[in-house]
């Protein structure tokens, strides 16, 4: 790690700590930061990493201050703070507003990587959605302390915890195909388990929140529909305890294409009929479309601020 440091610094011109130390204080806390999220990226980093000795870096919504005068925590309490982080799980639509230091940068950037990389190793060791996946998912965040459940206590730290080291990985993970591609299979791969045990009562809330315009029809259309529905979602066994038990989503035929290319779906007057076990595709294709966009404007942010820092 030390020998790449030393690479990246040669190649911006500088000849060590001496020649960055020289530098206004401003460019070199910046310097030092894009250094960090180039080798984090690449860069096999374990728990005893060194920490930066002063918290003067300060990362806040869409711009960088660097006094100590401004090093502050967002502290909310009550309703404020559901009103922040509502779900354990969320799709990353607005970026975080608080200002944060330079070491929490670091540790958050960390965490969120050992995580996205658990999720990696534990897609090839086991088959995703099986018990004994889901168990040592479940593990591996609680370790870590990200959110995961709905009905945890004191769950507003693992959730800001989790919503800011997202977008720090954002910013680190924008810069190469490749880099995007894995980020975003990885954080696919963890939303899709979190949405998995979301409670029932709260899907709807979360989809809402998310901008998506699925609901849930009433009984009395669910019934009517019955047939059709349980002949077209291979989903559903077919048991009536099954089916009863079972929400079902009305939601735009273009939302539903890959359900409608399988055959997989009950279609009528442009609106298709999804059962709770098919829409968790849907809404990670959501996902993934909001998430692939945002990290095209990131790579764009990246070099803009990575010139001005130069």
């Amino acid at each position: 790690m030390a020998a790449r440091i030393t690479s990246h610094l040669n190649s911006w011109g500088c000849r060590g700590p001496r020649a960055v130390a020289h530098r206004p204080i401003v460019n070199r806390q910046r310097s030092l930061t894009f250094l960090f999220l180039d080798v984090l990226t690449t860069t096999c980093i374990s728990p005893c990493t060194p920490r930066p000795h002063s918290p003067d870096r300060i990362v806040t919504g869409n711009e960088m201050q660097f006094s100590r005068a401004n090093w502050k925590r967002l502290r909310l309490t009550g309703d404020q703070r559901n009103v922040c982080y509502p779900h354990s799980l969320q799709f990353y639509l607005e970026p975080p507003s608080e200002s944060i230091s330079l070491i929490e940068f670091e540790s958050l950037a960390i965490d969120r990587v050992k995580l996205l990389k658990a999720v990696e190793n534990l897609g090839v060791s086991y088959v995703k959605g099986t018990e004994p996946y889901q168990s040592k998912l479940e593990s591996e965040i609680r370790r870590l302390k990200f959110s995961f459940r709905e009905s945890l206590e004191n769950e507003y730290e693992p959730r800001r915890k989790d919503h800011i080291s997202h977008f720090i990985l954002r910013l680190a993970y924008c810069q190469s195909e490749d880099l995007r591609r894995w980020f975003i299979q990885q954080e696919m791969d963890l939303l899709r388990f979190r949405f998995s045990i979301l409670p029932k009562d709260k899907i709807q809330n979360f989809l809402k929140d998310s901008h998506l315009h699925f609901e849930a029809i009433s009984d009395d259309e669910k019934k009517l529909r019955e047939p059709e529905i349980l002949a077209s979602s291979p989903s559903l066994s077919g048991s009536k305890v099954d089916w009863e038990s079972e929400s079902v989503y009305k939601i735009p035929f273009a939302d539903a294409l890959d359900l409608f290319r399988g055959r997989k779906v009950y279609l009528e007057s442009g609106f298709a009929y999804v059962p709770l076990k098919d829409i968790v595709a849907i809404v990670l294709n959501e996902f993934r479309a909001k998430l692939s966009k945002a990290l095209a404007v990131s790579v764009s942010l990246y070099f803009c601020i990575y010139l001005i820092s130069a």
